[in-house]
């Protein structure tokens, strides 16, 4: 979209073959106190599938000086979309690797398997500014037996990020959008729409979504104090430690005492340890049970060793439970009135 000069008259034809099959007003709105010519509008049903010559003429009057200029450009209208259908975790600590496969196909159900595909990730909440956003936090999705694939490196809030939030602010529900087009000029359908206050074009829904958990993934840990994290394997032995809003999978405990605050052990040993804990998340209601003892007296020996075979999406599933064209679109602009001559 680009700045316009004086306040002409626009009218956009859409050109096949050397024949106008159809033509629009487009009006100017102001924003941010600059003027811009800018319309969404709907592919109409009847046009055929093909290539479009669009051309943007603006006439200009004022007083006694008459104007006029043109602008061109070309569309390519699909004879149908792709259908997409998306799998991810629903549930993403910070710090790890999230895969996401989609299975793409055409109108009659036959597989994708040329094109280019992309999946962008971002946060719920910034769904308004996909126009940028999408630039930065877009991944490229390859075709592997069967399924694109694309892996993405998910932000982790304890370091410097390009969000410049915190584990908190990160923490909340994230959107994934997969879009593309394929080696025969199918496209993915897509629909989305233009705010007129801000200029910016965003799809109307997700292809899917996820709950970004405010928990660094920590693979090992066998320092003296955590917090915010879901360790997969503590290891405190000769050494007092203290864990803060965390999750730890799995723990040996030796010669040490572990004190948790809103936290929770689901798998330890421990010998001659103990674990004391302040105040302890609520219990799941799934299949992985707390194995939290509050508070534990001093022992020589003692195991406790569940079966985990959750994933960590089945483990805090319930924590997080509670928290809660084909259509296509067009934006024309005249940039500044230069002499034409008017198509016929």
């Amino acid at each position: 979209i680009t700045e316009t000069v004086g306040s002409p008259n626009v009218t956009v034809y859409f050109y096949k073959d050397d024949r106008v099959v159809y033509s629009t007003e487009v009006n100017s709105i102001y924003v941010a106190g600059t003027q811009y010519y800018v319309k969404q509008i709907t592919v109409p049903s009847n046009m055929s599938p093909g290539y479009y010559n669009v051309v943007a003429v603006a006439d200009y009057y004022h007083e006694n000086y008459t104007d006029s200029g043109v602008g061109f450009t070309q569309i390519y209208v699909s004879p149908g979309s792709l259908s997409v259908n998306v799998s991810n975790p629903k549930v993403v600590l910070q710090g790890t690797s999230l895969s996401i496969y989609a299975s793409i196909d055409y109108p009659n159900g036959t597989p994708v398997k040329l094109g280019s595909f992309t999946a962008v990730v971002i946060p719920a909440f910034m769904a308004d500014n996909f126009d940028s956003l999408s630039i930065s936090y877009a991944y490229p999705m390859v075709y592997v037996n069967g399924t694109w694939v694309a892996n993405v490196s998910v932000v982790n809030g304890s370091t410097p990020n390009g969000f410049g939030l915190s584990e908190g602010a990160l923490s909340s529900p994230w959107y994934i959008y997969v879009f593309g087009i394929s080696a025969f000029g199918y496209p993915t359908e897509t629909p989305s729409s233009l705010n007129y206050n801000t200029l910016n074009i965003a799809p109307e829904f997700p292809s899917s979504s996820f709950i970004l958990l405010p928990l660094a993934y920590v693979s090992l840990f066998n320092g003296s104090y955590a917090y915010g994290d879901y360790i997969n394997y503590a290891y405190i032995v000769d050494h007092n430690a203290t864990i803060v809003d965390s999750i730890v999978r799995n723990a040996t405990i030796i010669n040490a005492t572990v004190t948790l605050i809103n936290s929770q052990i689901y798998n330890y040993t421990l010998r001659n340890g103990a674990i004391v804990s302040n105040w302890s998340l609520p219990e799941f209601r799934g299949s992985l049970h707390n194995v939290n003892a509050t508070p534990t007296q001093n022992a020589t020996s003692a195991t406790i060793s569940e079966p985990v075979t959750n994933q960590v999406e089945e483990t805090v599933a319930e924590l997080v439970g509670e928290l809660a064209v084909v259509g296509v679109a067009t934006a024309i602009a005249v940039n500044a009135i230069r002499k034409a001559k008017r198509p016929t």
